[in-house]
């Protein structure tokens, strides 16, 4: 019988876990001999074609990052109309049993740990990908102390497409921004890895609540609870970071994981050097010899006949292998005087110096990552001094003492220069202001690179809905500054229809209904040619799952018997929705036919700013709910 195979290639060996939105297996991929670990996710949204295609671009995105503290993608599809990912298998726990069974954890050993969570953070952010849910459970830890960081981009991909903005990752670990439905950044990262941390020194978390509603309000609301009130002895420096990490407003805290660790690394204390083994009171050790000192030169009152000197040195030789006769002797009274067994003493071997280590070369490397480099070679860092140097990129090391190709000791320093990079300034607040050219200009003096993208919305054209960063963030020289802007109810399209005519644009003014409401909205068509014969312009509702749901098939109002070209048509819409419709995203489309043969539909030559399948142009998604 022949065995059946995940997604063709893939033999399940076994359940890792499983949740409301994903279950986790074990696996073998019989193609490339190795076990892996696939994630299907579940979500009764999964059926939007506009999810569909978000998913797997941050599956791509997320398969192009290599570092050792992020999970491998291998592979991503669909099975059974559910996505999954291949990820590298990683044989330990997560982060969230070794805290349940082994915190508080000591400090040392919560920051080696934390340091490599902050570097595998930090590289996805200067790879602009936000994590969105980070928590313990999404942390690996295997078996050998190395750190792994799963699930990148899942919750922001599922935030994007939500049209209730409701919040996909864990409350727990959940930044207020995002309780308030707002998209996760890298400032809300940091909040998330500062409630780990906080964990990771305590044992639990500042905030608890008998419902998930109730925390989320309290990431909101309730003030952060020190630190210290559950563990008194942890560092001052230590609880002003955690304090800063957990700051409500998002500028207020560590701009991403890669400031956040260049903080930390400059409180964290040096480790010690190791000790010798003390001696125990029974234990003997080499001596180390030291030259005796020269004989002074003799004076003639006390020279010796040269004939004599044989003499002398045989009973000097005599008077020695007498001495070293009696010293087993005098060892056995001794130990007897202490009480100590009889016996010849066992010899200890001299303590073993550690072998000295080679000072890896640690410039041109972010700084977290050369944190994470010398801590594998058992070696400290520190940074130094910080630079303002244009030519480098910010954050990284640019100097460091000893060189490479030094040698070390273990748990020695190397000391690094670390490049502060162009000049930062906070970012202005300009939501809800109408973009214009002064505002443009205004925020290109600071020297961001300033981007618009303009969405439909109700708001006016040209109100500012969102900007990222947020208000009040650093942001530097050079560094890009995104402003989404309302580009009010009409949706540009510039679909051609066999250079006959064109859909330049639809105005729609609401895309979120309830069963019975009734969608309104203006097709502005353009001729390109003369076209001697009626067409029919029809407008189809789709649902969720594929189905027409309803439809209007009619000519333009009024109706024209041929177009002139360059005409201009703006046909009005109105569609009820089915009482019965279930709810869900679904798909206004729109296309073209000559009257009375509904079969050949007018081919579309470009879909323009939209898409198309089956010459039906998407209009816009349109949410039905309950």
């Amino acid at each position: 019988m022949a065995e059946t195979l995940f997604a063709g290639r893939y033999r399940i060996l076994g359940t890792l876990g499983r949740s409301g939105s994903a279950v986790v297996y074990r696996a073998f991929d019989t193609v490339l001999p190795r076990t892996v670990a696939i994630k299907v996710l579940r979500s009764d949204r999964l059926q939007d074609p506009a999810l569909r295609q978000r998913l797997e671009a941050e599956a791509r995105r997320l398969a192009s990052l290599s570092h050792p503290n992020l999970v491998t993608i291998y592979d991503f599809g669909w099975e059974n109309d559910q996505p999954y990912l291949v990820m590298e298998y990683v044989d330990g726990w997560d982060l969230k049993a070794l805290i349940r069974h082994g915190a508080p954890l000591p400090v040392d050993r919560a920051l080696e740990l934390f340091l490599q969570i902050c570097a595998g953070v930090g590289y996805a952010h200067r790879n602009n990908i936000v994590h969105g849910n980070l928590k313990p459970q999404n942390v690996l830890v295997s078996r050998s102390g190395e750190i792994k960081v799963v699930d990148f981009g899942i919750a922001a991909a599922l935030w994007s497409r939500d049209p209730d903005r409701t919040p996909w990752a864990t409350p727990a670990y959940l930044s207020p921004e995002q309780a308030a439905g707002q998209p996760p950044t890298p400032a809300s990262d940091v909040y998330s890895l500062g409630l780990m941390l906080y964990e990771m020194l305590t044992g639990r978390l500042p905030f608890e609540a008998s419902t998930p509603a109730e925390l989320l309000q309290a990431h909101q609301t309730q003030p952060l609870p020190s630190p210290k009130t559950f563990q008194p002895a942890l560092p001052d420096d230590l609880v002003e970071i955690l304090f800063t990490c957990l700051e409500k407003e998002p500028a207020r805290r560590y701009r991403n994981a890669d400031q956040l660790a260049r903080v930390l690394l400059q409180h964290r204390p040096t480790p010690a050097p190791p000790e010798l083994p003390e001696r125990s009171p029974g234990s003997t050790m080499a001596a180390v010899s030291t030259p005796a000192p020269a004989p002074s030169s003799p004076s003639p009152s006390a020279s010796i006949p040269e004939e004599r000197d044989w003499m002398v040195w045989l009973l000097g030789a005599l008077a020695a292998l007498a001495v070293l006769g009696l010293i087993p002797l005098w060892l056995l009274v001794y130990r007897a005087w202490l009480g100590g067994p009889a016996g010849l003493p066992t010899p200890t071997p001299p303590p073993t110096i550690a072998p000295a280590i080679q000072v890896p070369d640690l410039r041109g490397l972010p700084i977290v990552d050369a944190q994470a480099r010398a801590m594998g070679l058992g070696l400290g860092l520190s940074v130094a001094r910080e630079v303002e140097d244009p030519q480098q990129p910010a954050g990284v090391v640019i100097a460091q003492e000893p060189p490479p190709g030094a040698t070390l000791h273990p748990g020695e320093t190397v000391q690094v220069t670390v490049n502060r990079g162009a000049p930062v300034f906070p970012v202005v607040n300009v939501l809800g202001y109408t973009l214009d050219e002064n505002i443009l200009n205004g925020l290109r003096s600071y020297g961001w690179d300033v981007r618009v993208e303009r969405v439909w919305s109700p708001e006016p054209p040209g109100r500012i809905l969102e900007q990222i960063p947020p208000p009040g963030a650093l942001l530097g020289v050079g560094q890009p500054l995104t402003l989404t802007v309302s580009a009010g109810t009409r949706i540009e399209i510039g679909a051609n229809f066999a250079n006959w005519v064109v859909l330049d644009a639809v105005d729609l003014p609401q895309r979120a209904f309830r069963p019975g409401e009734t969608v309104v909205a203006t097709l502005e068509w353009r001729s390109l040619q003369r076209v001697d014969q009626p067409l029919v312009i029809f407008v189809h509702l789709i649902g969720p799952n594929g189905q027409l749901i309803a439809q209007r098939d009619a000519q333009p109002n009024p109706p024209i018997p041929a177009w002139q070209p360059g005409q201009i048509v703006r046909d009005p819409l109105t569609l009820p929705i089915p009482g019965g419709a279930p709810p869900g995203i679904y798909q206004l489309r729109t296309g073209l036919y000559p009257e009375g043969n509904p079969a050949a539909r007018v081919v579309v030559l470009s879909p323009g700013y939209s898409s198309a399948v089956n010459n039906s142009v998407l209009i816009s998604e349109l949410t039905v709910r309950p």
